[in-house]
């Protein structure tokens, strides 16, 4: 009945309404106060839409909770004994917090013999307490579009059957009445009113709102069956990015993921997949991490110039309603479960990067802030951009040294691109017939292979994700097992690693993101070939010691090949032999390594590091001695 229905949502205060007389319905039936609960309304509204009109009235929001204070009592009937003549006071609180949570007490005593002012004693044992906890409530990021600030709202948690629900990440739809308080400038009370909402009803959001009909899942699976589906998902993601064939396929392999693994003795073996751009300016980075980040249910997207650790972790605030020290989480909790897009990760400060390391490796981050001790899930995949330190690559240097990231983070990406901006006459023609065809016609070209619908392919994303989780198949698992020994054959004769085992896991992980898109259940020999195929274009392309030409997999997680270790052991063994009591001079160690075959830039450059590192010191200038 849509004269009930509406009766009920906007009337919910009048005591003939159909809220009320339903609460005292139920009260009879129950012989107690009840609770009424509300959910799935006809509308849902942004927390923007909300206006002045909805005050009063029951509304239901989306939203993700970005904040959860601690659970309180809160005071309802208060029973007060005046202590002079011994008399019961019961003194009914404002439930609804128009005016706060200020703590009310007789003033008088009501009895006529007494009438004394006090003083009262609350007696708690006989007085009535609501559990009750505030939750912040923010608009879901990829609902924005162009707009820059989020808008958020408190909400008033009040039950036992309500309450430590929600956690922060949460994303939800809260019914509720909006009310709203008073504000006071100084002690001045203002003419605005903050809102808020007091909570009816809430309903988890624990998949995406993707509907999948049967006719849905015979198109993914009829997809899933063409030999280059994998080809079509990377064009249908990418249609307007020409080449980079390689890190579009890597970046689709990390939409997928791999399969989550835990084993006997609790360790769990993460499923995500962390991926690094680096490269020359404007050749599509931030364009590529803003496409997964519309594309990739729940993912965000955020740029590093202005993401602080807080940020990207989680921000001790003061909660507006309780007064309490609590957690407002960060991008990476925020996208627990999907992703993250870092965009110009080389310009966060450097004591910010360093929050990124628990969450990529352990899926969680620890707090110890304010006397707050918690654990927040952070079960989230990265996908970061960055420059080179100088704006542009040198290509007669070392590639990987050349970002501007410590080596501590470098290695926990499964895989880092370099990509340059090289002229290639065939290669600029084709890229600047594509660019101007999109500009003259506002349509994306046609491709050699028939892209997917951009809907269609969220929903194969989504079927994908939820409905496989594929193993190694043994063929997979002896085609990866070859690769890697055959690599680590390389070093039986040289101290240089040319792969760790990070590196197999991170091959096997992208195996099971690649059976995940084929809808298999195992990853087979094709699925192995490709990451393979994948692995050694990144390694011998990124991994390669310039002055010997041999493959060192620390060029990618150190920045410094053997051949450079070598030589700063080299250094500071000649600064040790040479420094006696006053300390070895600049240019005697220079010498000394010139005619080992040590550069005199390097040395500079060496003698710097080890000063930074507490390695080396300088007695009086340009005199050095080793710390022992």
């Amino acid at each position: 009945d849509i004269e009930l229905y509406e009766d009920l949502i906007n009337n919910p205060d009048n005591k003939e309404g159909v809220f009320q007389t339903l609460k005292n319905i139920l009260k009879e039936i129950a012989g107690e106060e009840v609770s009424l609960r509300v959910r799935d309304l006809i509308e849902v509204k942004k927390i923007r839409e909300l206006t002045a009109e909805d005050r009063n009235k029951i509304v239901e929001i989306r939203g993700i909770a970005i904040r959860v204070s601690e659970i309180k009592n809160l005071l309802l009937r208060g029973v007060f004994r005046c202590e002079k003549c011994g008399h019961i006071t019961i003194i009914h609180e404002d439930k609804n917090r128009e005016k706060g949570l200020k703590f009310s007490k007789p003033v008088i005593c009501e009895n006529p013999a007494c009438g004394g002012k006090g003083p009262f004693t609350l007696l708690e044992d006989e007085s009535e307490f609501l559990d009750w906890q505030s939750v912040k409530i923010q608009e879901i990021p990829e609902e924005l579009g162009n707009r820059v600030n989020p808008r958020s709202i408190d909400v008033i948690i009040e039950g036992r059957d309500l309450i430590d629900i929600i956690k922060s990440g949460d994303r939800v739809h809260i019914t509720g009445i909006l009310r709203h308080r008073q504000e006071k400038i100084g002690p001045s009370l203002s003419r605005s009113y903050k809102r808020y909402l007091v909570c009816l009803g809430i309903k988890k959001q624990e998949e995406e709102d993707i509907e999948i009909t049967e006719r849905d899942i015979k198109k993914i699976k009829e997809l899933s069956r063409d030999p280059f589906i994998v080809e079509r998902i990377s064009d249908s993601v990418f249609p307007f990015i020409k080449g980079y064939e390689d890190i579009k396929k890597a970046v689709c392999f990390q939409m997928f993921g791999g399969t989550p693994i835990e084993l006997e003795d609790g360790t769990v073996l993460r499923e995500n997949i962390h991926i690094l751009l680096a490269g020359d300016p404007a050749i599509a980075k931030t364009r590529i991490l803003q496409t997964i980040a519309k594309t990739v249910p729940r993912a965000i997207y955020s740029s590093g110039k202005g993401i602080s650790a807080a940020g990207l972790t989680a921000a001790v605030v003061k909660d507006d309603l309780s007064g309490d020290w609590v957690l407002e989480a960060g991008i990476l909790v925020l996208a627990n479960g999907s992703l993250a897009c870092i965009d110009e990760i080389d310009k966060m400060r450097k004591e910010d990067r360093s929050a990124l390391h628990e969450a990529m490796e352990s899926m969680k981050i620890s707090i110890a802030k304010a006397g707050i001790i918690s654990t927040l899930p952070a079960n989230t995949s990265i996908l970061a951009s960055g420059n080179p330190q100088y704006g542009r690559f040198d290509r007669n240097k070392p590639l990987i040294p050349q970002i501007d990231l410590p080596p501590s983070l470098l290695s926990r990406f499964d895989l880092v691109f370099v990509i340059l901006d090289e002229p290639n006459k065939q290669k600029d023609r084709t890229i600047a017939e594509h660019l101007l065809k999109i500009r003259g016609t506002h349509q994306i070209p046609s491709s050699e292979t028939t892209r997917i619908d951009r809907e269609l392919l969220k929903k194969y994303i989504y079927y994908a994700k939820r409905n496989y989780l594929p193993t190694l198949s043994n063929k997979a698992q002896k085609k990866l097992s070859e690769f890697y020994t055959s690599l680590r054959k390389l070093s039986y004769n040289d101290s240089t690693i040319p792969i760790t085992p990070r590196q197999l896991e991170a091959m096997g992980r992208l195996c099971e993101a690649r059976a995940k898109m084929r809808l298999k259940k195992e990853a087979d020999e094709k699925d192995a070939e490709d990451v393979i195929s994948l692995f050694k274009s990144y390694l011998y392309r990124f991994g390669i010691d310039i002055e010997t030409g041999k493959l060192d997999i620390d060029v990618i997680m150190t920045g410094k090949p053997k051949s450079q270790r070598d030589k700063m052991i080299r250094v500071i063994d000649i600064i040790s032999e040479l420094e006696g009591d006053n300390g070895a001079s600049l240019s005697r160690v220079i010498e000394e390594c010139e005619n080992v075959g040590i550069d005199k830039n390097f040395v500079k450059r060496a003698i710097e590091e080890f000063k930074q590192r507490g390695d080396l010191y300088e007695p009086t200038p340009n005199k050095f001695k080793v710390l022992r």
